[in-house]
């Protein structure tokens, strides 16, 4: 279960209740990362028990960097020093840009949001703070790459290849991607010899956005014991260490996630779980899916340059709102 549609199908009785997993301590919620329960957490009932968890790292094309003699990205990268060396790794000339820009939240600006210590959602997630100066100065910077440094290509352009296409033909030096990405990356023969990944660059804080999916049961199954059972084991410890050694996912579950760092040797994936330590869970309440589509709508006018990103972040706080309150 995604956290994308965990909402809609509790909120259906579409899942079944899993408290007595809980209460009976098959289940322990406090072996798994700060967050990622709540994702399936609907009335103070649990309708899922956390699988994995990813969060978002710097992928970079050795090859390009080895061109134009830059060092790889480290932990030591600044926001200055990733625009300093977007700059150099664009060469229109060639058709290669620095970085890709996408108008796409959790690969993209909300990292950046939450690194400039911008926020989306206030503490108890029932009001917009899309409007604060740091989350705004943060998607300013986001979009001046396209349309100031012209270090990545445009929405449209994007829209044509996406980031990762464009990254995997060597048309685009870094993206911002997940944890899902080492198995791509390691099956497909140009990024496999050429990319690897690096911790974000550091704003005013160290951050990453958090996500997670879930162990869900259909509500109507004909064998909810036995099927109980399963999602006990795949939550346990041992489920979650074959889930990591078998480079599936980093596990939800706590301090198991060096057998998927060694499943990947192809690549530096240390970088994904060292950002566990200051990763900010994926903003989340009841009405999620229809603020971020709103979000996405009115950040790619402004991406565009259609509307001020200041207006776009006024329209943004005033829309959630309405739709958070609507669901009230």
């Amino acid at each position: 279960m995604h956290s994308n549609e965990s909402y809609k199908y509790m909120s259906n009785g579409v899942l079944l209740n899993l408290d007595e997993l809980i209460k009976s301590g098959d289940v322990d919620l406090d072996n798994y990362y700060d967050g990622t329960a709540g994702l399936f957490n609907y009335e103070k009932s649990q309708y899922g028990i956390p699988k994995d968890v990813s969060t978002v790292a710097l992928w970079y094309n050795k090859t390009l960097f080895d061109e134009v003699g830059l060092a790889y990205p480290d932990e030591t990268w600044t926001w200055e020093t990733f625009v300093a060396a977007a700059k150099k790794l664009t060469n229109k000339d060639k058709g290669i840009y620095g970085y890709a820009a996408s108008n796409n939240l959790q690969d993209g600006y909300n990292n950046f949001i939450f690194q400039n210590e911008g926020t989306i959602l206030n503490e108890t997630q029932d009001k917009s703070t899309f409007n604060n100066p740091n989350t705004i100065e943060a998607l300013q910077f986001y979009g001046d790459l396209i349309n100031k440094e012209k270090v990545s290509p445009t929405l449209a352009q994007l829209a044509e290849n996406d980031p990762q296409t464009m990254f995997q033909s060597g048309k685009v030096a870094m993206i911002t991607h997940g944890s899902w990405m080492p198995g791509v990356f390691k099956d497909n023969e140009y990024t496999l010899a050429n990319v690897d990944c690096a911790v974000l660059p550091q704003g005013k804080v160290r951050a990453a956005e958090l996500n997670g999916l879930g162990y869900s049961i259909f509500a109507k199954t004909k064998y909810p014991e036995e099927a109980k059972k399963f999602v006990a084991f795949l939550a346990s410890k041992k489920g979650n260490e074959i889930q990591s050694e078998t480079g599936t996912a980093i596990p939800a579950y706590k301090g198991l996630a060096e057998g998927w760092v060694k499943a990947y040797p192809e690549f530096q994936v240390q970088a994904f779980v060292d950002e566990l330590d200051y990763g900010v869970m994926r903003p989340f309440n009841a009405t999620t899916l229809k603020w971020e589509n709103l979000q996405t709508e009115t950040l790619n006018e402004a991406f565009t340059g259609k509307i001020t990103v200041e207006a776009a972040a006024e329209k943004i706080q005033k829309g959630t709102d309405k739709i958070i309150k609507e669901n009230d």
